[in-house]
């Protein structure tokens, strides 16, 4: 099946956070459910919310570089790097629980 793959940096600092957090778990848990794979390149996520996404099975890779582009090839790489057998990865938004079940094979 393929991977998907994805940039996280949730706080808790604010409603709006909450419910982005919301939606990235629910995303998360969707996609394993599904059967898909998932990679998080994380960047100073809270640890309640780094654990909740884990718990539903998603590799969690700390992002090393500043920007959006260079995260998004370290999310790439560091995907191609915990899952050597795939050749299909799916970058996501967090937030778009929604799109998964346009994912499957």
């Amino acid at each position: 099946m393929a991977v998907i793959v994805t940039t996280t940096r949730m706080q808790s600092n604010c409603e709006v956070e909450a419910v982005r957090a919301d939606l990235a778990v629910e995303m998360i848990k969707k996609a394993r459910d599904l059967g898909f794979d998932v990679l998080a390149l994380d960047s100073e996520s809270e640890i309640k919310f780094l654990e909740s996404i884990e718990k539903f099975g998603a590799q969690i890779v700390s992002q090393k570089g500043d920007g959006m582009g260079t995260a998004r090839r370290e999310a790439f790489s560091a995907a191609k790097d915990y899952f050597p057998s795939e050749n299909i990865f799916i970058w996501t938004e967090p937030e778009k629980a929604t799109m998964i079940k346009h994912f499957e094979t």
